[in-house]
C-alpha cells in the first residue's frame, strides 16, 4: 500500500517508480501488478513457471499461475473480550458496512475468539448471510469477575497486585477494609488471592483470543488474493507479569507474513472516561479509595489493553483504530487503505540459505514524500 503524507492512496504508480532492496542490494522484480477492489491485480503462485533469469511479465489471463480476487475480510470478533454494550454497537457497525460498503468481488467471513461457535459464517459474497451471521453474536461471560465485585479489580490492577505493587494492593486492601469491616491482614490475603483468579483467568481468554487470531490466520495461507483480518475488540494484555506468561505475538506476525493477511484492530470502547468514576457504567463508591493511584492504575491499564491491538496491526502492515466512537467510520477507512494496492515480486539470486533473516525494502526514489 502506497500513501501520501497525508495518508491518501497514492495511484497510478508504474512498475519502473519502484526500487525493491534486499540487504541493500537492488533487485529486479519477477512480477508486478496493480489493482482496486474493483479492478484486481493479478497474482502469481509461488512455481517458477513463466519466470526466465527474474525477469518476466503480468500473466496472461489464460496463465493457470494467474488469479483474479478481490479482497477476503475476517471480521474476528473478540467475544471473550466484549463488554455486551461495546458488542451490541459492533453488531450495529458491522451490519451497515456489510451491506452497504463491502466491493462487488470481496468477499468476508465471521469468527468468534472463544471458538464456540467455530466459523460463524465462511467466507461468502452473500450479504445477507453475513447480516444473520452478525446477529447471532452474542458476550462469552466470565466466571471470576463482576462488575460489582469487591475489591473491584481490572485485570491490570490485578496483574499489578499479583507482581507485588504496594499501592495497587494499597488500593484493595482500603476498599475491602472499608466495604467488609475486616482487618488489614485479613484483606490483604483477600486481595492477592482474587488477583491471582483474575489474572489466571485473564491469561486463558487472552491466550484463547491469540491463539484463535493465530490459527485463523495460517489457515487462509493456500488462499490466494488479498487478505484482510479485522479484529473487533475491548483490548487484552499480553500476559502476566511475575512469570512472563506473555503470549509471543510474533507467532501472529510469521503467519502473517507467510499468509499474506493484514490485520486492523478495531477498539470497540471508542472514547473511554479516565479516571473511572466518570464513566457513568461504573457503580459508585469505590472511587474515593485513593483516588490518584487508582486513576493512575486506570489510565496505565488503558494503555496496556491497547498494547496488544496496537501491536497486533503495527507488525502486520494494518493499522488500530482508537478513540473512535463511530466503528463504520473505522471500517470505511479500512477500506480506503486498501482499494488501491501494488503487487511485486522477486525470486532472490545469491541469497545464502543460512536460515537468517534478509533486509527487504520498498522504495520510491521518484516520488518524495
Amino acid at each position: 500500500l502506497v500513501e501520501d503524507k497525508e495518508g491518501r492512496p497514492v495511484r497510478g504508480l508504474k512498475r519502473e517508480d519502484f526500487l525493491l532492496l534486499e540487504d541493500g542490494k537492488p533487485q529486479p522484480l519477477a512480477h508486478f501488478a496493480s489493482g482496486t477492489a474493483e479492478r484486481p491485480a493479478r497474482w502469481i503462485t509461488s512455481r517458477r513457471r513463466g519466470m526466465v533469469g527474474g525477469e518476466t511479465a503480468t500473466p496472461s489471463p489464460s496463465s493457470d499461475a494467474a488469479v483474479v480476487e478481490g479482497r477476503r475480510i475476517i471480521f474476528l470478533i473478540d467475544d471473550l473480550h466484549l463488554s455486551p454494550s461495546t458488542l451490541l454497537v459492533a453488531k450495529q457497525a458491522l451490519r451497515r458496512f456489510v451491506l452497504e460498503k463491502l466491493g462487488p468481488l470481496d468477499e468476508a467471513a465471521l469468527i468468534t475468539s472463544s471458538g464456540a461457535l467455530g466459523m460463524v459464517q465462511q467466507l461468502t459474497r452473500e450479504r445477507a448471510l453475513l447480516g444473520r451471521a452478525i446477529e447471532r453474536l452474542s458476550v462469552q461471560e466470565r466466571t471470576v469477575t463482576s462488575a460489582f465485585d469487591v475489591p473491584r479489580l481490572s485485570p491490570y490492577h490485578a496483574e499489578l497486585i499479583d507482581s507485588n505493587d504496594p499501592d495497587a494492593l494499597e488500593v484493595a486492601v482500603q476498599e475491602l477494609m472499608a466495604s467488609l469491616q475486616i482487618d488489614r491482614r485479613q484483606a490483604t490475603g483477600m486481595a492477592q488471592g482474587r488477583a491471582r483468579q483474575i489474572v489466571a483467568e485473564n491469561n486463558a481468554v487472552t491466550m484463547a483470543t491469540l491463539s484463535t487470531i493465530e490459527t485463523t490466520i495460517r489457515q487462509l495461507t493456500t488462499l490466494p488474493g488479498r487478505k484482510l483480518m479485522v479484529l473487533v475488540s475491548d483490548g487484552f494484555l499480553l500476559g502476566g507479569m511475575r512469570d512472563s506468561r506473555h503470549f509471543d505475538v510474533r507467532r501472529v506476525t510469521d503467519a502473517a507474513t507467510r499468509a499474506g493477511v493484514s490485520l486492523y484492530s478495531l477498539d470497540a470502547r471508542g472514547l473511554i472516561a479516565v479516571p473511572p468514576e466518570m464513566d457513568v457504567t461504573q457503580p459508585a463508591g469505590y472511587a474515593q479509595i485513593l483516588p490518584g493511584v487508582r486513576s493512575r492504575i486506570a489510565q496505565t491499564g488503558l494503555e496496556a489493553q491497547r498494547d496488544g491491538l496496537y501491536a497486533l496491526a503495527a507488525d502486520t502492515g494494518g493499522r488500530a483504530f482508537f478513540h473512535q466512537n463511530d466503528l463504520g467510520i473505522s471500517l470505511t477507512q479500512m477500506l480506503a487503505e486498501t482499494e488501491t494496492y501494488y503487487l511485486l515480486a522477486f525470486e532472490p539470486a545469491d541469497s545464502p540459505r543460512d536460515g537468517r533473516y534478509h533486509k527487504i525494502e520498498v522504495r520510491l526514489p521518484q516520488h518524495p514524500g
